[in-house]
């Protein structure tokens, strides 16, 4: 998934059915992404975001992130920045 011209917002990621781990990293130079959380409609349930924190994550260009899916919430869960 690529886009360069301008910050997305992303509103899910397909379940892998159970617990994964994923490492995204924004290879932008310029745009973010900004990970919508499971609030959000435009996602399945099951591919949405879940964030103890915040309402939404952004990830800047050349940063990058670790996300779980935890099987019970049925969510991916944001672990930390890279």
């Amino acid at each position: 998934w690529s886009s360069d011209v301008c910050s997305s917002d992303l509103y899910g990621i397909n379940s892998p059915g159970k617990g994964k781990i994923l490492y995204i990293i924004n290879v932008s130079t310029s745009n973010n992404i900004v990970f919508v959380n499971d609030s959000s409609q435009n996602s399945n349930i099951s591919s949405r975001f879940l964030f103890t924190s915040a309402s939404s994550i952004t990830l800047s260009p050349n940063n990058g992130c670790t996300l779980w899916y935890d099987i019970v919430s049925s969510r991916w869960r944001f672990v930390g920045l890279m």
